[in-house]
């Protein structure tokens, strides 16, 4: 038997009994259950938010930067002043409430004016189908309502963080 089911001598191979043995052993990834803590109304799968940033930009540095978001070891404030290397865990733009990441690029009143600007400018620029941008999942990990242009405003969206 291999994970309660029964399976005949000839169809067990090593892999099999390997799949069988690790199965229960997986874990979420730590920043995989942060985000579901964050966001319980979305079923977000880091997986594919990942592999939307390698189709969108061939830019190492702009990659990085998104993994960094994704796996939450982007150095804000909040992080840094743990770390004794600045003196306040408050925003650099507004000063008000703690640097994390979800502040900077969503919940920041200068973040917010500035998705609002962006927005503005794609629909002057024709592109009338333009998902929420202040929406956390979206400003966050990607575009993936976007019916049309779907690489453009990924890729603006990537850039603009």
């Amino acid at each position: 038997m291999l994970n309660s089911a029964k399976v005949s001598v000839s169809e067990i191979n090593t892999k099999k009994l390997y799949e069988a043995q690790v199965s229960d052993l997986r874990e979420i990834p730590t920043a995989q259950s942060r985000f579901n803590e964050m966001l319980p109304d979305s079923e977000l799968v880091l997986e594919g938010q990942a592999i939307n940033f390698f189709q969108v930009t061939l830019d190492t540095y702009t990659r990085n930067f998104q993994y960094k978001i994704l796996n939450r070891i982007l150095f804000t404030n909040a992080k840094l002043s743990k770390l004794k290397l600045v003196e306040s865990p408050l925003c650099t733009f507004c000063g008000k409430d703690e640097e994390t990441p979800e502040h900077l690029f969503v919940f920041c009143q200068s973040s917010r004016a500035f998705w609002k600007e962006i927005s503005s400018w794609l629909r002057k620029c024709g592109i009338d189908t333009l998902p929420d941008l202040s929406d956390q999942v979206n400003t966050m990990f990607g575009l993936f309502d976007a019916k049309s242009h779907f690489m453009l405003l990924n890729h603006i969206v990537l850039i603009a963080k």
